[in-house]
């Protein structure tokens, strides 16, 4: 049933973007196993304030019921590569290869601000895992606002970069976790794909 109906099956994600909106839409399938794998870009969805998703059936209450299910021990991994690879992007010099936009921050602040912004909000969500467990979204909004407002000059980002660096891996081991929940995350997604495809 798994092969068929878990997230070990094949799927998709398809992306849209216009001038007002950047939006991904993910088969549920596919956004599951992502967030067992704690991708940095999909996990935080999971963990939003009820308020702030714009819609919320029944289907995606019950997924957010589980969220839990999907931390584990590769958050370290994953989320400390992402940073890391998000700062190099953040002292990249303006080439022929960067997007106009990242060219446009570059050329205005001197860095680019949302790659720096991304790196805090990803170490800070780190940190918080470490110490308490739990998967916290606003730790870093204020900052990470003034970030991508190009508030701080580069010299102020790399040492709150560094900062945060040091704190994830004197943090590290305060906390042990184990492997996402895959029983109870195959489960639901069976549940929530028989309620709306009416098996």
């Amino acid at each position: 049933v798994d092969q068929y109906l878990g997230i070990n099956r094949l799927s998709i994600a398809t992306a849209s973007v216009t001038q007002e909106e950047d939006n991904t839409t993910y088969e549920l399938l596919h956004f599951a196993k992502l967030c067992a794998g704690f991708n940095p870009n999909v996990i935080p969805l999971l963990f939003l304030e009820e308020q702030n998703y714009t819609v919320l059936t029944e289907s995606g209450k019950k997924l957010l019921s589980i969220r839990d299910s999907f931390v584990s021990n590769k958050f370290r991994r994953t989320l400390h590569g992402y940073a890391l690879s998000q700062r190099e992007k953040m002292d990249k010099k303006i080439t022929g290869k960067l997007g106009t936009k990242r060219k446009e921050l570059i050329e205005k602040f001197g860095y680019d601000v949302k790659a720096a912004a991304v790196t805090i909000r990803l170490l800070d969500m780190g940190i918080s895992l470490n110490v308490t467990g739990k998967v916290c979204l606003d730790g870093s909004s204020g900052i990470c606002k003034n970030v991508r407002l190009g508030l701080y000059s580069v010299n102020i980002i790399n040492n709150l970069i560094e900062k945060r660096i040091n704190e994830f891996q004197e943090s590290e081991n305060l906390l042990s976790f184990g492997d996402p929940d895959y029983a109870t995350i195959n489960k639901t997604c069976r549940e929530i794909l028989c309620k709306e495809l009416g098996l």
